[in-house]
């Protein structure tokens, strides 16, 4: 007999499920609008901005982790809702910081640099709007910063299914305002509104989970709200180490791929990376159910169980998404192209790459959801900050002796240490029966 509990648990998972494959559709779209009907340089640009946009989230300094952990555990309190709201603000105050400092150094200093020449831009129309453009994009990506917090909260609060309808909302308005503007042909004021309404509707979420629970503002000494971020800092600096090595990996490519090339050649170079990247995110959206399941079944002492479940990801899951997956998308990525873009790019040889790059990639995306679930984070947090050098380094030395296809090759070098030592640290892991949460 299914539970209530067990019920609602699997609303809330096909709820949050809704929500991740809306944000893919409206990537799906404004890429596949953009492609269509953008020059090729101005399309390269917006490519650069959405990698932008998903790295920012990787700047907050791992506190969403640890404020999620944190809120998850006060809720499973009784009368812990002004601990709640102290703990909530004390977050997004740090958040605010540092969301104005990266305001202030992106609109401060980055003007100073020629991004006309850095891209190659052919246009002078557009290296004139880049120059000013892509500052104010870098900077309105920072003041977001402390507009993705509520979501973290309403998650932690179990409020899964409220918090995934206002996901699917905004993914939905988006689509609609870069639809809607695209129309006008004015490309600046196209970039300036999507990224204004992202903001908008990370105020508006904020201002919900503040009506919904009753929090209004508050001030508490930095003393007071120091005390609160400490008890949760170690391993929210460890999980923004580790976020930051994937979250960099994406933004490099599409980057260098334009100063490498220009940016025509980043539009085409971010549009056969990006299919493969579906591969990852379906990946991810199944695994997820998995990374609780396995620190239940680990705290239970059942590790026979937790071992089959990652024999059955790697044995069959893998080799059938990723592999066999991978080697389909290879063969008719023209073919996929065209259909989605309209644009008809032919590129075996990068895509080989890319497709060798995702096979390793599922691999350490495996062994992470694991490692992660039994509390075994700061051995990868390492791997990711010594990676960054070479994360950095590498696409820009390949990148400028052998093109686009040298940055691809760098990637896959750079994921190779992760899906090996993954492996290695996992298979400590069930050996010595480590569970550390």
């Amino acid at each position: 007999m299914i539970t209530f509990q067990q019920a609602s648990g699997r609303w809330r998972s096909l709820a949050a499920a809704l929500a991740r494959v809306a944000a893919v559709i409206l990537v799906l779209v404004t890429m596949a609008l953009a492609a269509r009907r953008l020059p090729g340089e101005e399309f390269g640009f917006w490519v650069i901005c959405f990698a932008v946009m998903n790295f920012g989230l990787a700047l907050d300094l791992g506190l969403r982790y640890g404020l999620g952990n944190r809120m998850a555990a006060l809720t499973a309190r009784a009368h812990s809702d002004r601990e709640q709201r102290e703990t909530f603000w004390a977050v997004f105050h740090v958040e605010c910081l540092v969301g104005l400092v990266g305001f202030m150094f992106c609109v401060g200093v980055l003007p100073w640099l020629d991004w006309g020449g850095l891209f190659k831009i052919q246009s002078p129309a557009l290296a004139r709007q880049v120059q000013w453009l892509f500052p104010v994009v870098c900077g309105l990506v920072m003041l977001n910063q402390p507009l993705t917090v509520a979501a973290t909260v309403f998650f932690a609060r179990q409020e899964i299914i409220f918090v995934s309808l206002l996901s699917i909302i905004q993914s939905g308005v988006l689509m609609v305002v870069f639809g809607l503007v695209l129309q006008a042909g004015n490309f600046p004021v196209l970039v300036m509104s999507f990224f204004g309404v992202y903001g908008v509707c990370g105020l508006g979420m904020t201002l919900v989970l503040m009506g919904r629970c009753g929090w209004r503002w508050q001030w508490t000494p930095w003393r007071e709200q120091g005390a609160v971020l400490r008890s949760f800092l170690k391993p929210s600096l460890e999980f923004f180490v580790l976020s930051l090595s994937a979250m960099t990996a994406g933004v490099v490519g599409p980057v260098i791929a334009g100063a490498a090339g220009g940016l025509v050649v980043a539009g085409d170079f971010s549009l056969i990376q990006r299919i493969f990247g579906f591969l990852a995110t379906f990946h991810l959206a199944l695994l997820a159910p998995l990374g609780p399941a396995y620190t239940v079944h680990a705290r239970l002492g059942e590790w026979e169980w937790v071992r089959k479940k990652l024999q059955v990801c790697m044995r069959r899951l893998w080799p059938l998404l990723f592999v066999a997956g991978g080697m389909v998308v290879w063969a008719g990525h023209p073919l996929v192209l065209r259909v989605w873009t309209g644009r008809w790019i032919r590129d075996y040889e990068l895509a080989g790459l890319f497709a060798l790059g995702i096979i390793l990639t599922g691999a350490a995306n495996t062994y992470s959801v694991l490692l992660n679930s039994l509390g075994i984070v700061r051995c990868q947090a390492t791997l990711s900050l010594l990676m960054l050098i070479p994360l950095i380094g590498l696409p820009i030395v390949f990148g400028r002796y052998m093109g686009i296809h040298g940055v691809a090759l760098a990637s896959v070098l750079c994921v190779l240490p992760g899906a090996l030592l993954g492996m290695a640290w996992a298979r400590t892991a069930l050996e010595r029966r480590q569970v550390h949460v």
